[in-house]
């Protein structure tokens, strides 16, 4: 499955050569039109209003979105720059270095830079105008904007992830030529983090479908008994899933770090039965 994925972008990669990453990353973006006006249609099921009511929230929605991507990728492109040079050729040491930094770096920069643009430009505009539209108190502004928050922490997610897929190609054909320890100089999520804000946001975003479909009249209450079950089940299995995962990759790596001293008798114990079980044993 995970081959599958990354053949597309493996041929756009051999297709494009040097205009991949701005190319990709532009195509990308524009998944912010999707997660808008999948958020406007979401409103749709906790608030009485016109056909032509929605029209107009939805074409501020995605204007304001556009507005915000626009920005985005102004601030983003220049990021590829080392990335195409590389692929163009420039591949002495320095323009090695500065290209896998650049690839490898690039999914948190977008989302710790960026994750502020949607919000300013897209979110809090568009609840107010939302407010406006439905003639709704000013309380109501505040279940808007927190439907508005999930959707762009939803949007990050999906960006950081999509991005990664992406610049695989381009990371492995960098790592042909760039030392291993260069992973040390760039700031990455951490894997235990990762889990613990996708897996509860997922229940956040199903949730409030779910009560939609279920007939909620309240998006204030839909989002607080989304939020209050993702921080109790969820947040609790998401922990144990971590430990599951990250116990027997911690083993592997004290193990390594013992080779790389000139202990080679390490082993490492096989605690589970699942791939990462085949890895420790195949170790």
């Amino acid at each position: 499955m995970g081959s599958v994925l990354i053949a597309p972008f493996e041929w756009l990669y051999r297709k494009l050569g040097p205009r991949y990453p701005k190319t990709f990353v532009a195509v990308e973006l524009q998944a912010g039109f999707l997660v808008t006006a999948a958020t406007v249609l979401l409103l749709g099921s906790y608030y009485d209003g016109t056909f032509e009511q929605y029209v107009l929230l939805m074409a501020v929605a995605l204007g304001l979105t556009a507005i915000s991507i626009a920005f985005g990728l102004y601030r983003i492109l220049p990021r590829l720059n080392p990335i195409q040079a590389w692929i163009g050729g420039k591949r002495d040491e320095g323009h090695t270095e500065r290209a896998w930094e650049a690839s490898v770096g690039l999914p948190l920069a977008l989302v710790r830079d960026e994750i502020v643009i949607p919000l300013v430009l897209v979110v809090l505009p568009g609840s107010f105008v939302a407010t406006i539209v439905f003639d709704i108190s000013l309380l109501g502004f505040f279940p808007l904007l927190g439907a508005g928050i999930v959707a762009v922490g939803y949007g990050a997610i999906l960006h950081h992830l999509t991005l990664e897929i992406g610049l695989r190609p381009v990371l492995i054909d960098i790592n042909r030529a760039v030392p291993p320890s260069l992973a040390n100089r760039v700031a990455a999520v951490p894997l235990r983090l990762r889990l613990l804000l996708v897996l509860p946001m997922i229940n956040v975003i199903t949730g409030l479908v779910v009560a939609a479909v279920a007939g909620a009249d309240s998006l204030g209450v839909a989002i607080l008994a989304a939020i209050g079950v993702a921080t109790t089940v969820s947040l609790e299995l998401t922990i144990l899933l971590s430990r599951s995962i990250l116990r027997p990759l911690a083993d592997l790596r004290r193990a390594t770090a013992r080779v790389a001293e000139g202990d080679y008798d390490v082993a490492v114990p096989v605690t589970t039965a699942d791939e990462t079980g085949e890895l420790a044993a195949s170790f």
